[in-house]
């Protein structure tokens, strides 16, 4: 049941479309259902504004200007004034310095904070006050090393809370992904394809995934590998440079930005997460999801909710040997394939939508 808090209004600043648009979608989807009234406001250039338009969300788009978001801070203030919302709930960095920057100018309504990374904050005085002003009553992490970064602030740590993201299972169950990978590219037919899903940024680490497929194929010998690379970002130039330099332009697909990933996990063998750093990661719940086993970095969120050799086999980060062998293993054993694979499913039921909801839905009633 609704308590005090009735009306929220989500801020994003976000223009793509990555693990935590998704989850903004999540969260205003299961709050419907249990009948609280939301609002998104997102920017005009944005992909979850396009997804708000096509599916009929309520939403406010505003132009942003830069990394201070002046109009989203202009209309945080006049929902303050027209009292729109009970709570703001803040989805990223920016639209934090624009909530920020409203509330120095007068705003009374407080808001949650959930923040996604894993990078430390900065050490100076602006970084400390932006999470310690009064109206940012809760920060959600969405890892324990997240919540870790505010160790050393103990008001901050104490106002912070683990909730971990959630994964719609159903929509990543069997639904003949293989046939359609196969049919857009032939040259994945009888093949074992393994599959690296990222923002082509520095801490995804998708040079440790060339060098492991590198050292997989050229140095063990594997055959009929096919490894894909699905995402877009700053790095694309200097990824296709080391494939070309490693000899791989056989071996290795870059499909670019996709918004079939249910389809694409559904036609892979093996799933790999190389990051060096990430604040949780919730592709790893959608592969888990699909059922095709992962191998992943000692590292973040993933870290916490994997367990080498029962969900997943797990690398030292940058251990581009140990991460092509634990891919090899997983090639050549079929029922430890299978074992990873149904234990994940098992596990990933705990991150479902219903229990991410009602996780939420208390930290609201608690303010």
């Amino acid at each position: 049941m609704v308590g005090k808090i009735r009306n929220i209004i989500h801020l994003s600043s976000a223009d793509i479309w990555r693990g935590a648009e998704q989850q903004i979608i999540y969260l205003y989807q299961g709050l419907k259902e249990k009948g609280y009234h939301q609002t998104i406001f997102c920017s005009k250039n944005g992909k979850l504004y396009q997804y708000c338009l096509d599916n009929h969300i309520p939403h406010i788009a505003y132009q942003k200007e830069s990394g201070l978001n002046i109009q989203l801070a202009w209309l945080i203030r006049k929902a303050n004034q027209e009292k729109l919302a009970d709570i703001f709930h803040i989805h990223d960095p920016h639209a934090h310095h624009a909530y920020i920057s409203a509330y120095i100018s007068g705003v009374s309504i407080p808001a949650i904070l959930h923040r996604r990374n894993d990078f430390p904050t900065a050490q100076n005085i602006f970084s400390a006050s932006k999470y310690s002003i009064k109206g940012i009553v809760k920060i959600i992490c969405v890892s324990q090393r997240v919540k870790n970064i505010f160790k050393n602030k103990n008001k901050l740590f104490q106002k912070s809370e683990v909730l971990y993201d959630s994964v719609d299972i159903e929509k990543f169950q069997k639904i003949g992904g293989r046939n359609i990978l196969e049919r857009e590219f032939p040259i994945l037919n009888h093949q074992f394809i393994i599959a690296n899903i990222a923002a082509l940024v520095d801490h995804k680490d998708i040079p440790t995934y060339l060098k492991a497929v590198h050292y997989l194929i050229k140095t063990l010998g594997e055959k009929n590998i096919k490894a894909l690379i699905i995402g877009s970002g700053e790095k694309h130039d200097e990824i296709k440079q080391l494939i070309q330099a490693y000899h791989l332009e056989n071996d290795v697909i870059i499909l670019g930005h996709r918004k079939d990933i249910a389809n694409i996990l559904n036609g892979i063998d093996i799933y790999t997460f190389t990051s060096k750093m990430e604040g949780f990661g919730s592709t790893i719940l959608e592969v888990m999801s699909a059922r095709v086993p992962i191998v992943a970095t000692n590292t973040g969120g993933p870290a916490e909710i994997l367990e080498h050799r029962k969900t997943a086999l797990i690398s030292n980060i940058g251990d581009y040997i140990s991460i092509a062998q634990n891919i090899s293993e997983l090639k050549n054993n079929v029922s430890l394939r299978q074992s990873i694979c149904n234990q994940a499913f098992e596990k990933v039921q705990k991150f479902s939508i219903e229990n991410y909801i009602e996780q939420i839905e208390k930290v609201y009633l608690s303010l």
